[in-house]
């Protein structure tokens, strides 16, 4: 650790170090729960917070404004992800550590970065502890950043860490580029006895209604860590379908799923032969495939897909899964 720290601060169970202050407010504090603004004029004082996009009531543990930027699985009255002892509502600044079983252990807070490390099994318990007692002080000096980066600093070789603003970036830049040229691996140029929604349709007409959800052919990459820290890679290429995309034998690989609900099924030709083709996109849930589960691999990288709702970041047991909600939400489709 930094000389600097080391004069304000205690150990922690990692040669990290801990805070050891005491603080104190008064009426004239502007700032309360969860490191937001207060609104005392509005619900009475200490009780009423505004942020950026949300007016919060800690006696309901409820904003009384509806979510412009909701998440399907919550209320739209609901923030914190209806935990707000456990998470802030950041602007994705945050670095957050899982273990492997998915658990949250604490979020640390850097300017510019949005980051999730998955600890490595020897060291959950350990960093949990550490978060039980510390996370509060480390929440309280979220906008330090000489403080922020020491503890990040401490915390580097505990596991893996990904790069989500890195992940979305690759989503957004490639996700509507290029050509379909097939579903599924089906051929759409052979393709006959289609249905749609269980609705027959010409080839035409699919055509036209692929054309009308504004979306590209997935894109697939390598993962390479540059400075200890997964990134994409540049070998970035597309096989021209637009709901799979063969590894080619990438172990530890990225692609994008277009954000769409589908429910298709069809045949086509290949090399005189007749295959069946059956898609089914289900918005929610379209993130993880078969692709995915064959190429992940536990003892590497983790797999990493990204859809218009979620980065999700797959070792190969689904339970395992960690699922991160974007924070770029323009792209959704409902």
């Amino acid at each position: 650790p930094s000389a600097w720290l080391r004069g304000q601060l205690g150990h922690t169970p990692f040669g990290m170090l801990i805070p050891h202050r005491s603080y104190a407010s008064t009426a004239n504090y502007r700032f309360g729960f969860n490191g937001q603004e207060m609104n005392n004029e509005s619900k009475g004082l200490g009780n009423s917070y505004t942020a950026e996009y949300w007016e919060y009531d800690s006696r309901l543990g409820r904003r009384w404004n509806l979510d412009p930027k909701p998440n399907v699985e919550n209320s739209e009255y609901a923030v914190f992800n209806n935990n707000p002892t456990l998470y802030i509502d950041t602007k994705g600044d945050t670095t957050a550590y899982y273990s492997n079983n998915q658990e949250l252990l604490l979020k640390t807070y850097e300017k510019g970065t949005n980051r999730i490390m998955i600890v490595s099994d020897d060291k959950v318990e350990a960093i949990k502890e550490w978060g039980k007692k510390f996370q509060k002080a480390v929440t309280a000096n979220k906008n330090n950043d000489q403080y922020q980066n020491a503890i990040v600093n401490s915390f580097k070789d505990l596991g893996v860490t990904y790069d989500l603003h890195n992940f979305e970036s690759f989503f957004e830049n490639y996700y509507k580029k290029g050509d379909i040229y097939s579903i599924g691996d089906g051929l759409l140029s052979t393709a006959y006895d289609i249905k749609l929604d269980g609705k027959s349709i010409t080839r035409d007409q699919l055509l036209k209604h692929i054309k009308s959800l504004g979306v590209g052919p997935e894109y697939i990459a390598s993962l390479i860590q540059k400075n200890g820290i997964v990134i994409v890679g540049n070998d970035i290429d597309t096989d021209g379908d637009l709901t799979a995309m063969s590894p080619r034998g990438r172990r530890s690989h990225i692609h994008n799923h277009p954000p769409i609900t589908l429910d298709l099924t069809f045949r086509y030709k290949r090399n005189g032969e007749s295959f069946y083709s059956s898609t089914y996109l289900p918005l929610i849930n379209s993130g993880i495939d078969a692709v995915d589960q064959g190429q992940a691999h536990i003892s590497g990288l983790r797999s990493v897909v990204i859809d218009g709702l979620k980065i999700y970041l797959y070792n190969g047991i689904n339970e395992q899964t960690i699922r991160f909600n974007r924070k770029k939400r323009e792209n959704e489709h409902r």
